[in-house]
């Protein structure tokens, strides 16, 4: 097995890809086993809650593990997951329910419905946090994923300020479907806010270690809006 084959190589049910064509294969092939389950369950006489039900525990469960660490483009897979999603769980409803209602709970109107992007992005937390912190303390899994971060980026200077600098991550980062674009996508959904403008360049911060920690302290302990943390009903799989 080489990248010319058709196919992926599976093992324990990831697909260890050695082309973009083999990896758009499984995925193509995911969609069609979702939408496939859809299908089977959509002949049932469900109510939208218990829709969402199937979804969550029968349905979607089975590609979290799979989510975890494949950096599925938004365009080609998500966008065409949530429309099997919404065309499920809006069979025969009039009217309809906007996506962002459906995944809201349900005290705050919602079915708690799972969203896909939330849940590949919760777990990256694990990967991230550790890779904020000091130098001294990383641990030889954090190292190598910073390693492969240095090779997926045109990005010389800490990669902490490549974490937290939107710009940074827009200008150098290479296109890549390795689990490196997740890390990437999950920072581009949190919402950083702070009570003061803090103005600092890339030199200066590259200078002043102690900056990177500062910006580090700032994030765990001021008012920090994680838009991938907000849904406390949902259940994330670490």
């Amino acid at each position: 097995h080489d990248r010319t084959s058709a196919d992926t190589l599976i093992y324990l049910g990831f697909p260890l890809s050695s082309s973009s064509v083999q990896l758009d294969q499984f995925m193509s092939n995911l969609l069609e086993t979702i939408q496939r389950h859809c299908q089977l369950h959509q002949r049932r006489g469900l109510s939208i809650r218990g829709r969402a039900t199937i979804l969550n525990v029968l349905i979607l469960s089975k590609i979290w593990h799979i989510m975890r660490v494949i950096g599925a483009p938004v365009h080609k897979f998500h966008s065409k997951l949530r429309s099997n999603i919404i065309k499920f769980i809006s069979h025969q409803m009039f009217p309809k329910v906007s996506y962002q209602t459906l995944c809201f709970s349900r005290a705050q109107g919602g079915v708690g419905l799972l969203e896909p992007i939330t849940q590949q992005n919760a777990p990256q937390l694990r990967w991230i946090i550790p890779m904020l912190d000091e130098p001294a303390t990383f641990s030889e899994h954090t190292l190598c994923l910073i390693h492969h971060m240095a090779t997926t980026s045109k990005f010389d200077p800490d990669h902490r300020l490549l974490l937290l600098d939107y710009n940074a991550r827009k200008k150098n980062v290479l296109p890549t479907a390795s689990p490196v674009s997740i890390i990437y996508r999950t920072m581009d959904h949190l919402s950083l806010t702070y009570p003061f403008t803090l103005s600092i360049t890339i030199a200066t911060a590259y200078n002043y270690q102690l900056l990177v920690s500062l910006i580090f302290i700032l994030i765990t302990t001021l008012n920090l809006d994680l838009g991938i943390l907000n849904y406390k009903s949902r259940i994330f799989y670490f």
